[in-house]
């Protein structure tokens, strides 16, 4: 039970950090005109084109590992089923 409180009150006080926080990012204003050269490069770097590139990206790759995943899978499977039969002949 004890442990159950403390992790509430360790909640509720994260909880409330960010809330706290979300009430005060409005007032940071952001200056256009003094922001650095990099600042003004990234903010126009096209971020929806890298999301889905990104996403399609680890997509390909996830099919990839699958397959070579189920072809190991596959050899192993065989192997054991040879394995198997010569000693169930023996």
């Amino acid at each position: 039970m004890y442990d159950f409180v403390v992790q509430l009150v360790f909640v509720v006080s994260l909880g409330l950090l960010v809330y706290l926080l979300a009430l005060a990012m409005p007032r940071v204003a952001d200056d256009e005109e003094n922001g650095s050269k990099f600042r003004r490069w990234l903010a126009n770097i096209p971020l929806e084109k890298l999301d889905e590139f990104l996403i399609r990206l680890g997509e390909k790759s996830l099919r990839k590992i699958r397959v070579v995943i189920l072809k190991i899978d596959n050899s192993v499977s065989g192997k054991l089923a040879r394995h198997g039969k010569r000693k169930i002949n023996n």
